[in-house]
């Protein structure tokens, strides 16, 4: 946590020194879209609002009658100066339900440089030009941004975003800085179109569930340099749901069990409420001491460091979710090793070895014939 306080620091002081005003090159922002996240509103307002010129959206959704997909188009009527691009009746053969909606929106993308931006992220109006500035080195094929959780309102919204800036966010970081590995998270990847052209675009993760870290790795493999961005994904979670809580950590847990089983054990055996329980085996009573100290100096280290991360305070009521997440994190860490199925916008899959998805029996309603055209397309 020390070492991304200082990344951050010196980063964010670097980046706005060395912005040049006349390098704006095109972008494209491609968000699939599929129902309704907490907050989308403001979220699609953010990205309509941003300052910053060549700028294109595309938003893509398998159906039509989506109400996450109406909503966009409700919101794009009043920005009617903005370059959008509205795809409904999304079909494909890739097992990834977001891979599908990808592959039919980057055909239409104008621009040479792509942003993946998940529904559930908001941007800043002057950060895109900020994002975009390690674009200037030809040689870099991605950028992609920590995620960070932000606007908590409920326990279950702020255990989720702790999780989310905890691990993928400073997880990242220090990766990034003692050049372990470039964990690329897809809430916001900037990607360069020569790069993608030179991996076969979205061929190489098609299938799998753990796209985004793939397609980063493709990338790199492909000789082209990956940046790790000062400018975080704000992931919006308001009122989520210990439910939700569980499936979505469950299903990323379960990659990184099938990615790497070893690292898998290391992350569990990290998990502080393990290292308490190993203290107490060792040191019975005597070790009570210290292990509520550690629960002590563990839960006001995160919560400060997340609130200043995000320039949000975490809210004291919820300081108690930071023990809470890590207890739930065994639980979701031990379900994940012997339960491969998981249930991802809507359909039901098996995750194979390498996140390899593999459809289980769609339902009689999925089987139903849709009155969606494929790849349909509306826009002003």
């Amino acid at each position: 946590m020390v070492i991304v306080v200082v990344w951050f620091v010196y980063r964010r002081q670097r980046t706005l020194k060395t912005i040049v005003a006349d390098y704006r090159p095109g972008v494209t922002v491609l968000k699939p879209i599929a129902g309704v996240d907490e907050n989308l509103e403001s979220n699609l307002v953010s990205f309509f609002e941003i300052d910053y010129e060549p700028l294109q959206i595309i938003f893509g959704c398998d159906r039509d009658d989506d109400p996450g997909i109406v909503l966009v188009r409700q919101v794009a009527e009043r920005y009617p100066r903005r370059d959008v691009l509205i795809l409904t009746g999304c079909e494909g053969t890739a097992a990834s339900p977001k891979i599908v909606n990808l592959e039919a929106m980057l055909p239409h993308a104008k621009h040479e440089l792509v942003l993946l931006s998940d529904s559930n992220v908001r941007i800043y109006r002057d950060e895109m030009a900020r994002l975009v500035q390690p674009m200037r080195d030809e040689r870099v094929g991605l950028v992609y941004q920590p995620v960070v959780g932000v606007d908590d309102q409920s326990a279950a919204a702020a255990i989720e975003n702790l999780r989310l800036t905890e691990y993928p966010c400073i997880l990242a970081v220090v990766s990034k800085v003692l050049r372990i590995e470039d964990c690329v998270m897809g809430k916001g990847m900037l990607c360069r179109r020569k790069a993608l052209a030179s991996i076969g675009d979205f061929g190489v993760v098609r299938d799998t569930a753990a796209d985004d870290f793939l397609l980063g790795l493709a990338i790199r493999r492909g000789g082209w340099k990956l940046y790790l961005s000062e400018i975080p994904a704000w992931t919006v979670h308001v009122r989520w749901s210990w439910q939700s809580f569980i499936r979505r950590q469950s299903r990323h847990a379960a990659m990184r069990f099938r990615m790497a089983w070893w690292g898998y054990l290391l992350e569990m055996l990290g998990n502080p409420p393990m290292i308490w329980l190993l203290l107490a085996i060792a040191g019975g009573w005597n070790s009570l001491p210290w292990i509520l100290g550690c629960m002590v100096v563990k839960t006001i280290t995160e919560a400060l460091i997340v609130g200043w991360i995000r320039s949000q305070p975490v809210a004291f009521k919820h300081w108690w979710v930071v023990t809470a997440k890590d207890v739930l994190m065994i639980y979701v860490l031990i379900r994940a090793m012997f339960n491969n199925r998981v249930h991802w916008r809507g359909k039901d899959y098996r995750m194979i070895a390498g996140t390899k998805l593999v459809r289980e029996m769609p339902t009689t309603a999925e089987l139903a014939p849709s009155s969606n055209n494929s790849t349909a397309c509306s826009s002003r």
